[in-house]
Parts: structure tokens; sequence; C-alpha cells
């Protein structure tokens, strides 16, 4: 790959503070509250400069979510591509990583649920498309380590997209409820580890898998 021209470092470093400047508000005041003027406050850039970057902020917030989005993956692919684990322990540590992504963006992931019902209707048929391709890939790394699992002999041969999905809908859920009950984030490691044992272990020892 190229290296970036000057020009091109100077344009990412201005956006990158321009993203940070409007977390930091929408944090604070939410996605409602929060002004293009007051992102210009804080990231000390005039506003014609942040409009040449984004037309509003609602692609501000959208750009935010799809950020994060890469962030969370990038964890889980440098765990699922790390060998020298089994596909269990791979599988158990994607769960730390969870917890670490998620407690360090606390603040944001509350902006993201509170966000999704205020964007401008025009903009979302292609934000949910950008979020659901990402949540089709982060569905199919979990397919394939489910796979390996299947082959290694760690996992029962059920369809690994099905297994897939089903972790990944009761990380999500664990996740939700530890938003909304405003636990500690100690609970979360909990929560998520006590998914993990009801998956990996079922619920009901006396029924044949």
């Amino acid at each position: 790959m190229a290296a970036l021209t000057r020009r091109e470092r100077e344009q990412k470093r201005k956006r990158k503070e321009i993203l940070d400047a409007a977390l930091l508000i929408f944090a604070e005041k939410g996605y409602h509250g929060t002004t293009m003027a007051e992102i210009s406050r804080v990231s000390e850039y005039p506003l014609g400069t942040i409009y040449s970057f984004f037309p509003g902020k609602e692609d501000i917030y959208q750009e935010l979510v799809i950020g994060k989005g890469h962030e969370l993956g990038d964890i889980l692919v440098a765990i699922f591509e790390d060998i020298s684990l089994s596909p269990l322990e791979r599988l158990r540590k994607s769960l730390l990583g969870n917890v670490d992504f998620f407690v360090k963006n606390r603040p944001f992931i509350k902006i993201y649920i509170s966000g999704r019902s205020n964007v401008d209707a025009p903009l979302l048929t292609n934000f949910h498309r950008r979020i659901n391709r990402m949540h089709d890939k982060m569905i199919a790394l979990y397919s394939d380590l489910f796979e390996q699992g299947i082959q290694t002999g760690e996992f029962k041969p059920y369809s690994p997209r099905e297994m897939a999905t089903i972790f990944s809908g009761i990380v999500n859920a664990s996740i939700w409820v530890w938003l909304v009950e405003g636990e500690d984030d100690a609970e979360l490691e909990q929560r998520l580890q006590r998914a993990f044992n009801i998956f990996t272990g079922g619920v009901c020892p006396h029924l044949p898998g």
C-alpha cells in the first residue's frame, strides 16, 4: 500500500479530531442535543471545514458507529487468527474482547442506541445496509471458528452459521441487559461468562444434544 501524502495525512488527522470532538458532545448531550456549531467549537475547526468532511451531524454519528464497529471487528479478527489457541479457547477469549471493548466504549454504545431512532430517514437505508454488512462479516467470523471446532471435535456438528447466529445473539442480549440495567463493568464479564457456560454446556443435561 502506497504511503499517504502529507495532505492526505493532514486530512485524516482533521477528520479524526472532528469525530473525537463530536463523540465528546454526543456523550454529554446525546444525539438530539448536539449541534454542528458545538462540534465546531470543541474541535476548533470552522463550520466550513467540518461541512467539507461531513454534510451533517447524522453523517458524523454514522461514521462514528461504523468506525467503532470496525474496531470491534479488528479485535475479534486478531483473536480468531491466533491459531496457538484452540477454537474453544478463542471463543472464550472473544468474550473478554467484547467485555474490554464495551466497557471502554459504554458512553458511545448508549449514544448508538439513543441515536438510531433520531437520524434522518433518507440516510437510514444506506446506514443500515452498512451495519448489516458488518454484522454478516461478524457472523462469518464466528461461523469459521465453529467450523474449525467441529473439525477438531470441540463442537458438535450443528450448522456453523446457526451456532454463530445464536452465540452472537446471546452476547448481544447480555450486553443489552447490562446497559439497560446500568450494571457495573464487572457484571458484564460475569454475565457473558454465564452466557458462555449456558451456550457450551446447555441447560438440560438429561436431554440428548
